[in-house]
């Protein structure tokens, strides 16, 4: 009889471990997730951009090929478009759970006089 009762209080204990460790495994997890789209403009590049000298082969040179093209006036604009999404979510304990997502976006306009960066600016939102 007392083997038995030692048999049963050992399986309770190994059960209760178990699931002590599967709850522990269940108890926090966090995923995040970044990601990055469009015409990213590096900010190392960035500072090699000097109005007044730059022309249009070296600013597409430097930053790469712009989302868009276009003409206002005697003024040639090259933008660049960059979009970042961040995602993550946190599941504690199997009970509650958190999601969270932001998207932000960077544009940079050139403008262009002659084939030659005279100004440019930078919007965020």
């Amino acid at each position: 009889m007392g083997d038995a009762r030692m048999c049963v209080r050992l399986v309770a204990c190994v059960c209760l471990f178990s699931a002590l460790l599967l709850a522990i495994g269940c108890v926090y997890t966090s995923q995040r997730c970044v990601a990055t789209t469009g015409a990213v403009v590096e900010p190392n590049r960035l500072v090699l951009v000097k109005p007044g000298q730059t022309t249009r082969e070296e600013l597409i040179s430097l930053l790469g090929e712009p989302s868009s093209v276009y003409e206002k006036d005697d003024v040639e604009v090259l933008t660049y478009k960059a979009q970042r999404q961040e995602s993550s979510s946190t599941v504690i304990f199997l009970l509650c759970s958190k999601e969270s997502n932001t998207t932000d976006s960077t544009e940079y306009a050139f403008e262009l006089r002659e084939g030659v960066v005279r100004n440019f600016t930078r919007t965020e939102r």
